[in-house]
């Protein structure tokens, strides 16, 4: 688990948050308004997708938020099983970068290594809090930047 600061984003990290110093961490975040289809299904954001998924791809109208009103309406609805979560979201983040060209590009002109956290308070008094179960989405999101730049390189 590393050791980044609010204070620090965009200068030795990148923060994948919505209130994010950089445009580029605000944009990864699953909160972001990048739309994207899935198997034919539209979602406005990968949040969207999330909650549309843990509660049994029976609420729609989750499909079209972004953001904070994603994740407050979806937690307002019972959860359902789904083993293939983890996968789905993946691959939801993959289609968002398939299909949002420029943020794939922007992404991959990036270097600064990913962290996701978040924080309130003040930037150099901050309030922390790591999630480290989410770390195979911040692993994920380094997987496809490498192989973009890799692509990009024999371009």
């Amino acid at each position: 688990m590393d050791n980044f600061l609010p204070v620090n984003d965009g200068i030795d990290h990148i923060n994948v948050y919505s209130k994010s110093k950089t445009t580029i961490g605000r944009q990864l975040s699953n909160f972001a308004a990048t739309p994207f289809t899935y198997n034919g299904l539209n979602f406005s954001s990968v949040e969207a997708a999330w909650y549309f998924f843990k509660t049994g791809q029976k609420h729609h109208f989750l499909r079209e938020l972004t953001g904070f009103a994603a994740k407050r309406d979806g937690k307002r609805l019972e959860r359902i099983e789904f083993p293939e979560f983890n996968e789905t979201i993946l691959e939801c983040i993959r289609c968002k970068f398939r299909q949002n060209k420029k943020l794939l590009m922007d992404f991959a002109a990036t270097s600064l290594p990913l962290s996701h956290y978040y924080y309130w308070g003040e930037e150099d008094n901050p309030k922390i809090v790591r999630l480290p179960q989410y770390q195979w989405i911040v692993d994920e999101l380094e997987r496809i930047r490498k192989l973009t730049k890799e692509w990009l390189s024999q371009k």
